[in-house]
């Protein structure tokens, strides 16, 4: 279980200025540190970018790196990947799954990993909802069974195979 922050604590923010500073700077006690390098935009000389930032350090200056913006960033936040979802496997699952990944790479002749077999599974599925939906309903009443009875459990994952089987047969191609 995750710990709470003390109330007290301010929370953590990783573009607080502290933090880039201490980034900037190095380790060691911040009042021991320097002050930080002059932030300046040098007259122009033809090299740099309109508003881009340099640091003063030594008399030199270094080009300051830009950090990309999240309103700056493309497409919807809510699009971004970055959910995570697990399942349990058993070994022999995790072979066969990894295998069958890797027959398809060499089939397709490029470089596959199973993240992307799952998410165009995922793809496949929604593609198909309304006859998965539709086979479901008529399936009935499925009682899931306990996970610490794999005998059941193996029955029940069956016949919502055959439910998905039946469903992707029944959907109209995915163009």
């Amino acid at each position: 279980m995750a710990k709470r922050a003390p109330a007290n604590e301010k929370p953590y923010d990783p573009l607080d200025p502290s933090l880039t500073q201490s980034v900037l700077m190095g380790p060691g006690p911040a009042k021991e540190r320097a002050s930080p390098p002059e932030v300046i935009v040098p007259p122009g000389n033809g090299r740099e970018s309109a508003g881009e930032a340099y640091r003063a350090s030594n008399g030199q200056l270094i080009p300051m790196p830009r950090l990309p913006r999240p309103e700056s960033r493309k497409g919807n936040p809510s699009d971004r990947r970055g959910r995570e979802k697990r399942v349990v496997l058993s070994r022999d699952e995790e072979r066969d799954i990894e295998q069958l990944v890797a027959r398809m790479s060499d089939g397709m002749r490029t470089s596959l990993k199973l993240s992307h077999v799952l998410r165009a599974a995922v793809a496949v599925l929604l593609h198909a909802e309304g006859q998965l939906i539709s086979r479901a309903e008529s399936a009935g009443h499925l009682q899931r069974p306990s996970n610490w009875d794999p005998v059941a459990l193996a029955e029940f994952e069956h016949e919502l195979a055959k439910i998905l089987s039946q469903a992707l047969r029944d959907a109209p191609l995915l163009r």
